[in-house]
């Protein structure tokens, strides 16, 4: 399955997204998405959230840029994860409110 490796602003491997399917990454549209922790002592506030929502599915939307393509979805009412992968497979990730770091697509 694609996966996505997450990293906080120190560039630690705080968790993964993982889509289902065999898609690559940067096929448009719905995906369903599981975020997956490591075990690690709460290095940073993104790697608590990472922790806190492990294993636990969500519905992404899949959008196109022009150096690449996004996917955000929503955890809850007030809380939504955006990503930024560029062609490259490098990007950013943010949860406004918590953190922001890097990403890398391991299977693009």
């Amino acid at each position: 399955m694609p996966t996505i490796v997450l990293r906080d602003s120190g560039e630690t491997d705080v968790g993964y997204l993982v889509a289902a399917g065999a898609d690559p990454l940067s096929t448009l549209g719905q995906r369903e998405v599981v975020l997956m922790s490591l075990p690690l002592p709460n290095i940073s506030e993104l790697a608590s959230f990472v922790r806190r929502q492990r294993n636990a599915k969500f519905s992404a939307t899949v959008a196109s840029r022009t150096d690449g393509y996004t996917f955000a979805f929503q955890v809850t009412r007030k809380v939504q994860v955006s990503l930024h992968i560029g062609a490259d497979g490098s990007g950013s990730w943010v949860v406004p409110g918590i953190g922001q770091g890097t990403c890398k697509a391991l299977l693009a």
